[in-house]
């Protein structure tokens, strides 16, 4: 049997600005050596916002 698991997380990085928490997110290490050897893929950026305000910030994230 062979099934595929989909989910989503969220995860808070704290920068200077942008391009500092855009660089920590692109180097982060999201999931263990186990699951990475079991064809896991990353899919997609679901959503950028303010921690606080909640303001949609993904265009200046695709930007950074």
């Amino acid at each position: 049997m062979k099934v595929r698991i989909k989910f989503d997380a969220d995860i808070v990085l704290e920068g200077g600005n942008m391009k500092e928490i855009k660089s920590k997110w692109l180097s982060l290490p999201l999931f263990s050596n186990e699951a990475l050897n079991h064809s896991l893929e990353f899919g997609e950026v679901i959503l950028v916002e303010d921690g606080e305000t909640y303001e949609d910030l993904m265009t200046a994230f695709d930007k950074a």
